[in-house]
């Protein structure tokens, strides 16, 4: 924490943006937050965090994507440890955005692939 107490931001974040929670969803047997850094502007990248609890183990692989659940029409990413309790990725917002596009969160496990979604409007 800061001394103004405001949460402190991982490092690097400065550069994007505001950051507008979009929820806590369980993800791999786990409950995280998740985070966009900035704006998510059709045709341009939009910048995520995955936060997990201190303590819990991050899955190898978490990839995202804008868009449909399916994934059509969208580019999936591969999102990034950072620090100690954060995966970060950068997403790229598919132009032209559908209405009802939300952001999507896919871990693969060995015991099977886990997915959930979050709305885009914070």
């Amino acid at each position: 924490m800061h001394k103004n107490g405001e949460p402190e931001k991982p490092a690097g974040h400065e550069d994007h943006g505001p950051e507008h929670p979009l929820g806590e969803v369980t993800l791999g047997g786990i409950k995280v937050q998740i985070v966009l850094l900035g704006d998510a502007k059709p045709g341009e990248e939009a910048d995520f965090d995955v936060r997990f609890p201190a303590g819990s183990k991050r899955p190898e692989t978490l990839r995202g994507w804008i868009g449909l659940e399916s994934g059509k029409g969208s580019m999936k990413t591969r999102f990034q440890n950072e620090g100690d309790t954060v995966m970060h990725g950068h997403i790229v917002v598919p132009k032209p955005l559908a209405e009802d596009s939300l952001a999507w969160f896919e871990v693969e496990a060995a015991s099977g692939n886990s997915k959930v979604s979050a709305p885009l409007k914070y």
